[in-house]
C-alpha cells in the first residue's frame, strides 16, 4: 500500500484523485465502471422520469446526459428493458452520450426484451458505430451486420438458421454462441421460425414443439403461424402431423363450413383450401361410414362438393350432418331411418345444428314437399335407402344442387 501511495501520491481517502490515477495508468478500466448499485439506479431512473415529464423533454435530456458520469450512463442502458416506458427517453440520452459498452449491455437487453423496436434500433445504431462483434465476438460480426441491416433482425436470424441447416434449439449450443440458451430471443426465433420458416425447419420440428410454440401464442401470431405451416406443408407430408391439423381445424374451421374462419383461409391458395378441406372430410366419412360401404362409397364420390360433416346421436342412432353449399343432409345409421335434406335456412337444420344429442331421430326429422321437386318420387326431402337407391340419391343432390348451390 506504501509504495502504491507513493506512486500515486494519494492516501486511501481521497478516492476520486485515485481513481483518476488509476485509469490513466491502467486505461482500460476507464470503459468498464463500476456497477451503480440499487439506490443509485432508483435514483437515476427518477431523474430520467423528471427530465421526460418537463415541458421541453428532449432538451432536458439532453442536458441530463451531459450530467451523468459513465457508471449512470451505461446503468440507464442496461435498465432500458425493464424501463418499459423510459425506452425512449434512455435512447435520447444513450445517443447524446455514446459509449461502446453499450453494445454487449443493449444485445443481452435484447436478448431479454426481443420484441422492442427501441431496443433493436438502438442496438443496430452503437453496433455500427463501435462495432457489432463487441456484442457476438469476431465470429459471427459479419452475421450480426446482416442481421441488424433489416427492421426485424429475428427474422434475418431464422433465414440465418436456415441455411446453416441449424434449429433455434442450437443457437444457445453453436460454438462460441453469442445467444443466451433460455433467453426469450431464442423462443422469439421459434415462434418466428414457426410463422415465416421454410418447409424444412418445419419438418425438422416436432408435433409437441409446434403445438407448444401455436398454443404460447394467440390473435394474428396465432393465425400466421398455422397459415404458414399450410402453406409449407403439404398434403403428402401430413400423415402424423394429425395433432397440428387438428388444431388448425379447432381454431378456423374447414374452408368454406360455416362458420369457418374466412380471413384466414384467404391467406391460403384455393387449392390447399381443397386439400385441407377433403382431407377432414375423408376422415369424417371413414369415421361415420365404417359400417357401411355402400354408403361410405355413394357420399366419398361427393367429397369434393361437400363442406363440412359433423356427428351426433338421436337415442341409439348416430347420425352425421353433411353440408353441400345452401344445404345439408342428416343421415341416419339405423335400420329405418331415411336422410334427411333441409335448406340452410331450415329451422330444423338449425335445430339439429345445437342438439348433439337428441333423445330418438323423431326430434331431427321433419318431411318437405318441395314444388321444385316434379317427379312424383323425388317430390319430398327424403333419401330412402331401399333397393337400389343410389341412382335415386344422385338425381335428388342434381336437382338440390341446381336448386340451392
Amino acid at each position: 500500500m506504501k509504495s502504491l501511495e507513493v506512486a500515486l501520491a494519494f492516501s486511501p481517502t481521497r478516492l476520486p484523485a485515485a481513481r483518476i490515477a488509476v485509469q490513466q495508468l491502467h486505461k482500460g478500466t476507464k470503459s468498464h465502471p463500476r456497477e451503480a448499485n440499487p439506490l443509485e439506479v432508483s435514483a437515476l431512473r427518477a431523474r430520467i422520469t423528471k427530465a421526460a415529464d418537463s415541458a421541453d423533454p428532449r432538451r432536458a435530456l439532453i442536458t441530463l446526459a451531459h450530467s451523468l458520469v459513465a457508471r449512470d450512463l451505461l446503468a440507464a442502458v442496461r435498465s432500458i428493458g425493464q424501463w418499459a416506458e423510459l425506452r425512449g427517453p434512455v435512447a435520447t440520452i444513450a445517443r447524446e452520450r455514446p459509449l461502446p459498452t453499450y453494445v454487449a449491455a443493449l444485445w443481452n437487453v435484447w436478448q431479454a426484451h426481443p420484441r422492442s423496436d427501441i431496443i433493436v434500433k438502438l442496438l443496430a445504431e452503437m453496433g455500427l458505430r463501435f462495432g457489432i462483434e463487441r456484442a457476438v465476438g469476431d465470429r459471427y460480426r459479419k452475421d450480426a451486420i446482416e442481421w441488424f441491416k433489416q427492421h426485424k433482425p429475428v427474422d434475418s436470424i431464422v433465414l440465418w438458421t436456415d441455411r446453416l441447416r441449424i434449429s433455434w434449439k442450437d443457437l444457445g449450443s453453436i460454438s462460441e454462441s453469442p445467444f443466451a440458451p433460455d433467453a426469450p430471443l431464442v423462443d422469439q426465433v421459434l415462434h418466428r421460425t414457426l410463422q415465416i420458416g421454410s418447409a424444412s425447419q418445419l419438418n425438422g420440428m416436432t408435433n409437441d414443439e409446434i403445438l407448444a410454440g401455436w398454443q404460447a401464442m394467440s390473435g394474428l401470431d396465432h393465425m400466421t403461424a398455422c397459415a404458414n405451416f399450410l402453406r409449407r406443408i403439404g398434403p403428402s407430408s401430413w400423415t402424423g402431423r394429425f395433432l397440428a391439423l387438428d388444431e388448425v381445424r379447432a381454431n378456423y374451421g374447414l374452408p368454406g363450413a360455416e362458420r369457418s374462419h374466412r380471413t384466414f383461409w384467404l391467406r391460403l391458395t384455393g387449392e390447399r383450401c381443397r386439400d385441407f378441406r377433403e382431407f377432414f372430410i375423408a376422415r369424417e366419412l371413414d369415421h361415420a361410414f365404417k359400417g357401411d360401404s355402400d354408403r361410405h362409397r355413394f357420399w366419398t364420390e361427393q367429397r369434393r362438393e361437400i363442406l363440412d360433416v359433423c356427428h351426433g346421436t338421436a337415442g341409439t342412432a348416430d347420425w352425421s350432418l353433411i353440408d353441400f353449399s345452401g344445404f345439408s343432409v342428416v343421415e341416419f345409421f339405423e335400420l329405418g331411418n331415411a336422410a334427411y335434406l333441409y335448406p340452410a335456412d331450415e329451422p330444423m337444420l338449425k335445430h339439429i345444428r345445437s342438439c348433439k344429442r337428441a333423445s330418438s331421430p323423431s326430434e331431427l326429422k321433419t318431411i318437405n314437399y318441395h314444388s321444385f321437386l316434379r317427379r312424383a318420387e323425388l317430390r319430398d326431402n327424403r333419401i330412402i335407402h331401399s333397393q337400389g337407391w343410389q341412382p335415386r340419391a344422385w338425381r335428388i343432390l342434381d336437382i338440390w344442387k341446381a336448386r340451392y348451390s
